[in-house]
Formats: C-alpha cells, structure tokens, sequence
C-alpha cells in the first residue's frame, strides 16, 4: 500500500510547526526580558559614555559658531583666523572670571578675623554642651532614665559619623573619577575644534548622506525638523548665556558696592544657576542671607535684597526678554513642568535642556494644529495668543 501525500495537510503541519517554534522563542524571550533589556540598556550606556566627546565637542562648536561666523566676516570669509580668535576671547573670558573669583574668595579670607572666628565657635560648643547638661538634669527631674538618653545619643553619634566618613568616601571616588572627566573635556574640545573649522565638510557629508538615502520629501522633513530644532535653541541658549553674564555682572558688581563679603562669588553662582528658570534668584537671595547673617550684617542685607530685587525685575522684564527675542514664548506653567520632567529624567543637564526641549515640541504642536484647522477650514485670530 503506497502512502500518498497530501500538500493541504503538509502545509498545515509546517505552519503549526513553526508556530509552535515562535510561541517557543517568544515565551524565552518573555522569560528573559529583565536580562535582555538590562544587557540592551548596558550597551547604550555604554555607547553614549564613548560618544560623550562628540556630543560635547558638537555642543561647544555650536554654541561658539555666532561668533565665528562675526569673525569670519572680519577675516574675508576665512574660517581658521575666525576661530582661533573666538577660542582665544573665550579662554580670555574664562580666565578673567576665575580670576575674579579667586581673588574675591581669598581676599575675603585674607581679611577674615579668625580668631574671632574661633571665639564663635568655641562659645557655641560651650553653650552646646552646657544645653546638654541641663537636659540631662531635667530628665532627672523628670525620673527619666539618662541611660536611655545616652544610648540615643551614641546611637546618633554613629549616624554623623557614619555619614561624614560617606561624605569623604564620596570626595575621595570623585578625586579619583577627576581623571576621566580630565580626559573627557580635553577630546570634546579637541572634537570641537575640528567641529568649528569643518563643520561645513560635516555638514555636507550628511546631507549627501540623506539625499542618497532617503526619498525628497524625506528630506525636506528632516531639514524642517532641524530648522525648528535650530529656531528652539540657539535663541535660547545663546540669549541665556548673554544673560547669564549680564546677571553676573551686575549681581557681584552691586553687592560689592553694598560691601557683601564674597559678593563676586555669589555673583557667579546667581548668574550661572539663572541658566535655570527661577532657580537663579533663589540662589541670588539665599547666598546673599546666608553671608550677611553669618558676618551680623543686617543692614547691608536689607539693602542688597531691596538692590537684587530690582535687578531681578529688570532682568525679568527688560533684559531676559531682550536677550532672548529669538527664543520661543513659553507660559510658565510649562515651563515649571517641563523642568520637573527634564530634572526627574536628566537631573541638572536635563533641567538646562527642558525649556529649549519645550519650546520645540511648542513649534511642533503649533504646526501640527494650525494643519488640521487648515482641512477643516478653522480660521483663528492669533492675534489675540
């Protein structure tokens, strides 16, 4: 008897052969998904820790390509000149900041009366220790055992002490992390450097790239994608930066009037912390009281708030609009939430990119609405945004 085969049954069988191979495959890979993806996710850390010179390089030609190109014009088009004037305005400016610094930190404590310095601190453990004596006999009073106390305060003695030994193990991985961070910014301004003198030939090797690769309208998305990322950032970031040292400026220039101790360096950290939105006037505002109260000058902190709130007021009307009238106009509201996002996602880095992010998505949204009221025939006032 000759056994005859049948190609309906044939195929079928393949087909659940091979179903039954992907259900297979597919329930290892379900059974390993935290494996797989923490294996993916290693690998992309990984990758973005390599290419961290070339994203930074790309960061700081960018930023510095406005004054290039001022310069460029002066040169008669040539790039190099161009740039090795920038490089050297900006280490200029860099020094003549650190300078400032230094200088107003150690001559504030080159002035400082360290003896009456340690009086202070000598008078407040007494009167630490004094408080704690008559705790103790209070308690006694009281016919609560000290004992019980005494554990309690051994218990949170080792608590500080475990915390500040943290604390210098802490100081101590970042000393030895300072290599890699040394290594990092010498390739990213290597990177840059090149960035800045062929960021044309870059430019027009991926844009052959893109036109041998994708179809036309591809393309002119992608160009518009740029353009809006172009729009979204460069107002903003360079009027920040403009702003930024502005800020500085006229922070540590007013409180050294006033005669705030270590007014150059509160200057500095407000003016570069105003790269944040609202954070730069809380640090203004803090530092300044934490300084004052400390050296019992009350007056010349009345005086100084009244002087930073002036300032903050110009900047926030008058400067910060003026500076960053290429920016996109973003309500504060997402603002605020774009920040708590990009912080909770990017920490500090992510807190510098959230509103330049949003005002991006904003031209996005704004296009995407304004296409679909165009089919449907909406016609707005947008005068009245």
């Amino acid at each position: 008897m000759k056994w005859k085969l049948d190609r309906k049954y044939m195929k079928i069988s393949a087909y659940v052969v091979v179903v039954a191979f992907i259900l297979m495959g597919l329930e290892k890979i379900v059974d390993n998904i935290p494996g797989i993806a923490g294996s993916i996710w290693s690998r992309i850390q990984w990758t973005l820790e390599v290419l961290t010179p070339v994203f930074a390089g790309f960061v700081i030609a960018y930023l510095f390509n406005p004054l290039i190109k001022m310069f460029q014009r002066w040169f008669k088009g040539k790039r190099g000149p161009a740039v090795l004037v920038t490089l050297l305005l900006v280490l200029l400016c860099l020094t003549a900041v650190v300078s400032a610094v230094v200088f107003s930190v150690t001559d504030q404590l080159k002035v400082a009366n360290f003896s009456d310095m340690t009086l202070v601190l000598q008078s407040f453990v007494d009167n630490l220790n004094a408080f704690y004596q008559k705790l103790l006999l209070e308690l006694n009073d009281l016919n609560i055992q000290s004992a019980e106390l005494t554990e309690y305060v051994q218990n949170a003695s080792k608590q500080v002490v475990s915390s500040v030994t943290g604390f210098l193990s802490g100081i101590l991985s970042g000393f030895n992390n300072a290599s890699d961070f040394i290594t990092t910014t010498v390739f990213s301004l290597i990177i840059g450097v090149y960035f800045m003198l062929d960021g044309k030939v870059v430019a027009g090797t991926l844009d052959r790239v893109t036109r041998a690769c994708f179809k036309d309208r591809t393309n002119d998305k992608i160009r518009e994608l740029l353009g809006d990322l172009d729009t979204a950032f460069s107002g903003y970031i360079r009027g920040q930066g403009m702003d930024v040292i502005v800020m500085m400026v006229l922070i540590g220039l007013s409180l050294s009037i006033v005669g705030v101790k270590f007014s150059v360096l509160i200057g500095f950290f407000a003016g570069f912390f105003n790269l944040i939105p609202y954070c730069g006037p809380i640090v203004a505002y803090g530092l300044t009281i934490v300084v004052c109260l400390v050296n019992g000058e009350i007056k010349k902190m009345i005086i100084a708030l009244i002087i930073l709130v002036i300032i903050q007021t110009l900047d926030g009307n008058l400067i910060g609009p003026k500076l960053l009238s290429e920016s996109i106009n973003i309500h504060p509201l997402l603002v605020i939430i774009s920040l708590i996002i990009a912080s909770s996602i990017g920490g500090f880095l992510g807190m510098l990119l959230a509103v330049p992010v949003a005002g991006f998505l904003k031209i996005e949204f704004d296009k995407w609405l304004l296409k679909k009221e165009a089919r449907k025939g909406i016609v707005q006032d947008h005068n009245n945004h």
